[in-house]
Parts: C-alpha cells; structure tokens; sequence
C-alpha cells in the first residue's frame, strides 16, 4: 500500500514537472502586447531566446529590439537576427563542403547560402546594417563581422542571381552595396582573429567572392 502510494506521489510530482515544462516557453512572453514590454524585460528574453538557440524565438525577440539606437543592444539584435536565420549551420556546412577532395569552393558556398529563405535574407540584411551603425560605439567580435559579412554575400547572390554573379555585382544594384559592405567587415573579422591568434581560413572562401578592390 505504502508503496502504492509513494509511486502515486512520483506519478504526480512528474507530471506537474512536465506540464511546467512543455507550458512554459520563450513565447509565453508574447502573449502581451509588445508595446507594454519594458526595455529591460525585452532584453530578457532577448538572452532567453539567445540561449534556447530557437531560431522563431530568436526572430520574435529579434523584432522587439531591431529599433533600438542603442549600441549594445543593437548587438544583442545583431546576435539575435544572424541565429534567427541560422547562419551559423551554414558555415558549418561550408566548413564541411571545403574539406572534400577537389571540393569548388563557389559551388560549396553557393549551394549552402541558397538554404536561406527571403525572411533569412531580410533578417540578415538588417542585422548588417545594425552592426554598421553599431561598431561606431562598441567593439563587435570577429564572429559577428564574419557571420554579417557572410550575410551580406549570401544576400547579395539573392540580389545578383548567384554567387557567380557578384564578381563583380551589377553596377547601381543591391548587391554591389552588400558586397562593399561585406569587405569592410570581413576584413574587420580577419584583423581580430589575426590579432587573437586565430585561423582566418573559413574567411578565404568567402573574400575570394569579393572583387579585389
């Protein structure tokens, strides 16, 4: 009997913890009114969706801070927007592409920037202008220059009708800014990493896109 009921008392106790579990998510926040949120609850879950690593978290949490001047919190929406579109599994890919035999570097890179959706691409155009505005004020890390840089290109293959395109881009077009734009941060990202010792490798497939200016 009494062991009966201890089971019961398990049964309980992990049913409530599930249910508190699967109940409770960074969406919950959102139940209210964006409007109502204050700056510091916005940059909670901010962190919250960072640290779930939930790419519709990250982009939900992505549009409460897009607007801010702020420089630091500009950051966190840079952070949020390139996970949101999930640039980080792209490098990965590429990584994974560059080191077969005989592997085409453009091919490689063509084929991993092409898994970006058009809301991927919006969010990764924002996220560069964000970080250009704000590494006027603080100091963003060699990732983030990467990641935006690597954006920037996959937009402009978006603009220009592929990664063969942008070499150089159509004069006047988009992607002729997000290439530019693309150089200044991968040179950014490569004189940090230089700086701290690391491997500017995963960089070379990318800047070889770039016309050398």
């Amino acid at each position: 009997m009494k062991r009966s009921i201890i089971l019961l008392v398990i049964s309980v106790l992990v049913l409530s913890a599930c249910e508190r579990v699967f109940t409770a998510s960074p969406f919950d926040f959102l139940r209210r009114d964006p409007a109502s949120y204050s700056d510091a609850q916005k940059l909670s879950f901010a962190e919250d969706a960072l640290a779930s690593g939930d790419e519709a978290a990250m982009a939900a949490a992505f549009a409460l801070l897009a607007d801010s001047t702020d420089p630091e919190t500009q950051l966190i929406a840079v952070e949020l927007a390139l996970g949101a579109a999930g640039v980080g599994p792209a490098v990965i890919t590429v990584i994974a592409g560059l080191s077969a035999e005989g592997a085409d570097s453009e091919t490689v890179i063509g084929d991993a920037l092409d898994g970006f959706t058009e809301a991927d691409l919006a969010l990764l155009v924002q996220a560069a202008a964000l970080l250009d505005q704000a590494d006027e004020s603080v100091a963003p890390t060699a990732e983030q220059y990467a990641f935006a840089a690597i954006g920037l290109i996959a937009a402009a293959a978006d603009d220009a009708g592929g990664v063969g395109n942008i070499n150089p881009p159509p004069i006047g077009s988009d992607a002729e800014d997000y290439v530019a734009l693309a150089d200044v941060f991968f040179t950014e990202a490569e004189a940090l990493l230089v700086a701290e010792g690391g491997s500017t490798d995963i960089l070379d497939g990318f800047t070889g896109l770039i016309p050398v200016s």
